[in-house]
């Protein structure tokens, strides 16, 4: 792991987890990672702890990756999902926003 000045993107890497009494133990295995959050917006990097994460049912058998939401009708027929429109109190269409610009 590198060595990297604390800071608000920065706080994860100095996490220790303890056990119930408060004992330190080993952390859960994790990725360094810096996702993009988007144009106007600072990476930050920080430990992702899903790295090891695998999801079991309630028969402690290894579950599928869970799939994204899908809304379905009383017929159990999926339903398109429009993308989010917003509007004024005139009921006009309000268009997005530009993004916040990078600082000096």
């Amino acid at each position: 792991m590198a060595d990297y000045a604390a800071g608000i993107g920065s706080m994860n890497f100095y996490y220790q987890r303890s056990d119930e009494d408060n004992n330190p133990i080993a952390n859960p295995a994790s990725t360094d990672n810096d996702s993009d959050p988007g144009e106007g917006w600072s990476n930050l990097n920080f430990l992702d702890f899903n790295a090891g994460y695998v999801r079991y049912d309630v028969n402690n058998n290894v579950a599928p990756a869970p799939q994204p939401y899908q809304r379905h009708d009383e017929n159990n027929n999926p339903i398109a999902t429009p993308p989010y429109v917003r509007y004024d109190e005139d009921n006009n269409i309000v268009p997005n926003p530009p993004p916040i610009p990078n600082s000096p």
